[in-house]
């Protein structure tokens, strides 16, 4: 077959698949031995030129071909050990003719490695798809021939640990040290891979448990600290759907043609195999400065928390994996096994949690360090702005009827509003790692009805209150006690739960006039009826004349929105985040989420907090008592 480095039209490599499988099929059905036989050589060789000639078209195309000659054999009985011994030793000459040092992770070089152990994968899961244990032991013997020593990079991480390296050196160091190894990081990988799929097969009751301790121990890992394995777990994770090894597609039963499936998840099933391999490290020996950085530290503890639970909730049939549960253990053993478990349980919860805490810290640095987006401030601010705006209903009925004395910034006025320190909203007003948090600027409506809630606690007790039975009497007769001594019926205030709980809407007199939006529940003989969204309200009804009962004295600027709302996010100074430390350090060096923290680390992640202030400085005040009525209803409900 000629080989072409610069590769082969799409149709001619499809063609090539299928006239290899077809042939192999018919000879295999026939038993034709010698030409079956002929066939794998042939697909051996063309694949190791394909490899020299560093042709990854060609190798993508004829990598799947090794699985699909061994399924062609299932159907059959004999002939399967034969083309396990063949290609486990063809595996091993493919690799020959590749570096194993790799100079990029894209490289020709990288990506021929990967299609080598996706070739390798593909294959032993085939083999691992048949219940058949004598197609185990020669499928472990060539599949640990496969892993070299190679270059020791873990001497080098740790001779720059002691030769003082910093965090991010030691990082560069790794990187480059795991390129120069690439393919026994691959082979490692792959078996961590083959190890968690059977345990999730064992785990749904698709492996026995015999078998899935045949296939922990017959495909070897040579791990030499607890911290590789989680450094291979993460990896996997993390390049899982993007196709790593085509493990993604690894299911345990058959789909039928043309219906959408999803296979299960390798996400999920890697975290399981690697769960049990932490249980079973020394994870006393864990060194945190070979762990590089990594985003899945903050979500991989709940993971593993569930897989710890689901292991000791099901510990009966689980024991067996994990050794207690083997015929001859004594009831001391398996004592000794389960307690083992439960002590590595809790180093294992410990280091995950210190990483996680590791890898926020290093996220919030980040944002501490960063100042503050002027463009996300002012998108903020808009809309919290508006939500004030909408949620803001007193100031327009004030506007309404012009009971208003409006100042410059030079009038003292409390404020209404308060500096709120929000933690952790850095993130949402810098450049880098943005992360907007849903509802935040929902803060200006909880403003603006704290502004309802100052007003209706000024004429909480400046009124004359009754009871009634009735809504309806309740209004004649205090729109009727107003006119009476002279005043003009304006406004009426109801709990929005009136609306549904009263008859509110249906008694007569009501209309639907809002009043240029002053009045949510129309009007009541001309009468705007309106309410508020505070607890202060209660059950209480309020009618007024209320240009002659109230006034509101406002401080108006033309920066504030609306002139009135002032709203400034701002970021901590140094003696802020000092301030708050001391207020409550031991409290903060307990928190969830501050384990293992140094107190500076601690000042950063406050630092990822910033203070809202949102004010308006104004001023309710009665100027005429008995120009309000207040009155509730004796059996609300009732009506």
């Amino acid at each position: 077959m000629p080989n072409n480095k610069k590769g082969f039209s799409e149709k001619v490599l499809n063609d090539l698949d299928k006239t290899l499988v077809s042939a192999f099929l018919v000879a295999y059905k026939n038993k034709h031995e010698g030409v079956w036989v002929e066939l794998m050589e042939f697909l051996s060789m063309e694949m190791m030129r394909a490899f020299a000639d560093s042709s990854i078209p060609l190798v993508r195309h004829l990598s799947s071909l090794p699985a699909r000659f061994f399924q062609c054999s299932l159907s059959q009985e004999y002939g399967s050990e034969q083309i396990i011994d063949h290609f486990g030793r063809n595996f091993d000459y493919f690799g020959q003719f590749l570096e194993a040092k790799v100079v990029s992770e894209d490289g020709d070089n990288a990506v021929l490695n990967r299609l080598l152990y996706e070739t390798i994968a593909g294959f032993y899961y085939q083999v691992l798809r048949v219940s058949n244990d004598a197609l185990l032991e020669p499928s472990f013997e060539h599949f640990n021939k496969l892993a070299q020593p190679g270059f020791d990079f873990r001497s080098e991480v740790r001779r720059a640990k002691y030769n003082g390296a910093t965090f991010e050196e030691l990082a560069e160091v790794r990187a480059n040290s795991e390129l120069i190894g690439f393919r026994p990081l691959l082979q490692r990988r792959l078996a961590l891979s083959i190890h968690s799929w059977s345990l999730f097969l064992f785990s749904i009751d698709k492996m026995d448990a015999l078998r899935a301790r045949k296939i922990l121990t017959g495909f070897q890992i040579r791990y030499a600290n607890p911290q590789e394995v989680l450094i291979d777990a993460v990896y996997i994770r993390k390049y899982s759907h993007a196709g790593f090894l085509g493990i993604k597609w690894w299911d345990f039963m058959e789909r039928k043609s043309g219906k959408s499936y999803t296979p299960p998840d390798p996400y999920n099933w890697i975290t399981l195999g690697s769960t049990y391999h932490l249980l079973n490290s020394t994870l006393s020996d864990f060194d945190f400065s070979e762990v590089p950085e990594n985003d899945d530290y903050i979500f991989l503890l709940e993971k593993v928390k569930d897989n710890i639970a689901f292991f000791e909730n099901n510990w009966e049939r689980w024991s067996v994996i994990f050794g207690s549960g083997i015929s001859g253990t004594s009831d001391v053993d398996k004592g000794r096994v389960l307690e083992n478990f439960r002590s590595n349980s809790r180093m294992l919860l410990n280091i995950l949690a210190r990483l996680k805490n590791r890898q926020q810290y290093l996220q919030d640095k980040e944002v501490a360090d960063q100042f503050l987006s002027s463009d996300k401030v002012e998108a903020f601010k808009k809309l919290a702005g508006d939500d004030w705006k909408r949620n803001n209903r007193i100031l327009p009925i004030f506007d309404y009827f012009g009971n208003v004395v409006k100042y410059d910034h030079d009038r003292k006025l409390p404020a209404i509003g308060s500096s709120y320190l929000l933690q952790g909203f850095k993130i949402m007003f810098v450049e880098d790692n943005y992360q907007e948090i849903h509802g935040s600027a929902h803060i200006g409506g909880e403003v603006a009805r704290g502004i309802d809630g100052r007003f209706i606690q000024e004429i909480l007790h400046n009124h004359i209150e009754t009871s009634y039975n009735t809504i309806a009497e309740g209004l004649k007769d205090s729109i009727f006690s107003l006119q009476e001594e002279g005043f003009a019926p304006s406004l009426i205030i109801v709990p929005p739960e009136f609306a549904y709980r009263t008859d509110l809407l249906a008694i007569i007199g009501m209309g639907k006039n809002d009043h240029g939006g002053v009045a949510d529940f129309g009007n009541y003989n001309g009468i705007p009826v309106t309410t508020m969204y505070t607890t202060l309200l209660l059950e209480d009804v309020y009618v007024l004349d209320f240009a002659t009962a109230l006034e509101l004295e406002i401080i108006e600027e033309n920066d504030r929105i609306e002139k009135r709302l002032h709203l400034e996010i701002r970021p901590l100074s140094s003696s802020e985040i000092d301030e708050i430390f001391e207020k409550d350090a031991q409290a903060l060096r307990n928190r969830e989420g501050y384990e293992g923290l140094t107190d500076n680390e601690i000042k950063v992640k406050i630092a990822t907090s910033v203070y809202l202030d949102i004010w308006i400085n104004a001023r309710f005040s009665t100027k005429q008592i008995r120009a309000i009525r207040k009155f509730n209803i004796r059996e609300l409900g009732a009506e």
